[in-house]
């Protein structure tokens, strides 16, 4: 793993699980309930987790690191093999810029995710800050995308309701009516939505509809005599945000 930014380093660390691993070797902040907090199922426990088993590139740069700074990891393989690789970036959650001098996110949700990296759900990592001694406990992501040897890459769109900005619920108030889910995915670089609509549909509460934690949400009325009450046809559509034009992706996961 090289980068062209001459102060950032990167030391590798072969872990079974996250939870407990020091997250910068300059500060003494440290993954918690990693599989607490959901994110991408491992097969071999059956738990959700954040990229457990595998090989962790602790870097020694908390957020000094200029814009435009390129990171490359490169994977030796003998010619013919076949394999597939996980790749997980991780981003601190809902870290707004601290005043005076522009520093967030750096804009990599939105860069991650419209080259098809899938979202985990947030974790927490904590510790004792080395300026004043302060408990430190923030929010972070996982951003992971499987690349396989001998298949061609796809702009796949990931749709992550939990990461929507926000969801317009006009479902059953009018003819016509539709849920928006808004800036759920990203398509070509560019965000978009996504447009739940129906003729037909009834439901007596539709104050739930909406997301429920990584899940998008849909209510609909249960009638034990007539089935039909219990029925409607929707029709999903990814669109332009803020708009009813159609965008079509390549292939999409959610």
């Amino acid at each position: 793993m090289t980068t062209d930014y001459g102060t950032l380093s990167y030391t590798e660390h072969e872990y079974n699980e996250l939870t407990g691993t020091q997250m910068w070797s300059t500060r003494n902040y440290y993954a918690e309930n990693t599989t607490n907090w959901g994110g991408h199922l491992n097969a071999n426990t059956n738990h959700l987790n954040q990229c457990d088993f595998g090989t962790f590139f602790q870097p020694n740069e908390v957020y000094d690191i200029p814009q435009g700074t390129q990171i490359d990891v490169n994977v030796e393989y003998k010619q013919g093999d076949t394999y597939c690789l996980t790749i997980c970036a991780y981003v601190i959650h809902n870290w707004s810029a601290d005043p005076g001098t522009g520093k967030g996110e750096g804009g990599w949700p939105a860069a991650l995710q419209a080259q098809g990296f899938s979202a985990s759900a947030p974790f927490t990592y904590a510790g004792i800050s080395p300026w004043d001694g302060s408990n430190v406990s923030e929010q972070m992501k996982t951003y992971c995308k499987e690349f396989c040897s001998g298949v061609t890459e796809t702009a796949a769109t990931n749709l992550e309701f939990s990461t929507s900005m926000d969801v317009d619920n006009y479902l059953d108030q009018h003819v016509g009516g539709d849920l928006r889910y808004k800036e759920v995915g990203f398509v070509g670089g560019s965000a978009v939505d996504l447009l739940v609509m129906s003729s037909d549909y009834t439901n007596n509460d539709t104050q739930a509809n909406g997301v429920d934690g990584d899940l998008g949400m849909i209510g609909m009325n249960v009638h034990v005599m007539d089935a039909s009450f219990s029925r409607a046809d929707l029709t999903f559509c990814l669109v332009e945000t803020g708009t009813s034009n159609s965008i079509v992706a390549d292939s999409f996961h959610w």
